[in-house]
């Protein structure tokens, strides 16, 4: 009997203490990719912002004589840090040639005005419509787009002098042509042209005048 009465009392005393719950500790969620569930591992995810592409303004003139005085003229150039990226300029009519895959405009003859990424640039091909084919020469031409700017490059001036077949390759014997080739530079009267020509553009205009045959140590032409 004294044990049950013993027992009874330590109950009632247990029943009267107040329990405090431990405060839970706050736990950092990681976000998991399918991927990662699947194998067991937590992958933190952290957001970018994407990259802004800058660009600027060229503004400029071509000037093609003899057999390059033709329905259009073809330039082909590639960024000198990136060569895969191909732009190209067709000058005149471009009704018959269409690039696909290629970064492509057309402009009239004299002078022009285009936006391209900023960064250096190097035309590698010249090309004339003759017949049906093309006639294609090799050149190197380097010039430079600053960001935000007009960039006045010059005057491209090209004689053609010459017709002629190449023979190898393919096709085996294709069309080509001798060339002179020169820049001209007429930067004060093309500021007052484009000033005239393009009022709403208010950018700094600056001379980055195209070069010849220019190859820097490490880049292939």
């Amino acid at each position: 009997m004294k044990l049950l009465i013993i027992i009874l009392g330590l109950a009632f005393g247990l029943s009267g203490c107040s329990v405090v719950p431990k405060a839970k500790t706050p736990v950092s969620t990681v976000s998991r990719s399918p991927l990662a569930s699947a194998s067991g591992i937590s992958v933190a995810h952290t957001s970018y912002a994407p990259k802004l592409l800058l660009k600027g303004f060229v503004f400029g003139k071509t000037d093609f004589e003899g057999i390059l005085k033709t329905t259009y003229v073809r330039l082909v150039f590639i960024n000198r840090s990136n060569p895969s990226e191909v732009h190209v300029l067709i000058v005149g009519d471009k009704s018959k040639q269409n690039p696909l895959g290629w970064n492509s405009e057309t402009v009239e003859p004299g002078y022009f005005f285009i936006e391209l990424p900023a960064g250096a640039y190097r035309i590698i091909k010249v090309a004339i419509p003759v017949g049906a084919a093309m006639a294609e020469e090799n050149t190197n031409v380097v010039f430079k787009v600053d960001p935000s700017k007009v960039n006045y490059v010059g005057t491209l001036h090209m004689v053609g002098t010459k017709e002629k077949l190449k023979l190898g390759g393919i096709p085996v014997i294709k069309p080509g042509f001798d060339y002179t080739i020169d820049v001209v530079d007429d930067y004060l009267e093309s500021a007052k042209i484009f000033a005239l020509k393009y009022p709403e553009k208010n950018g700094q205009f600056i001379n980055n005048l195209m070069k010849i045959n220019v190859i820097e140590e490490g880049e292939s032409r």
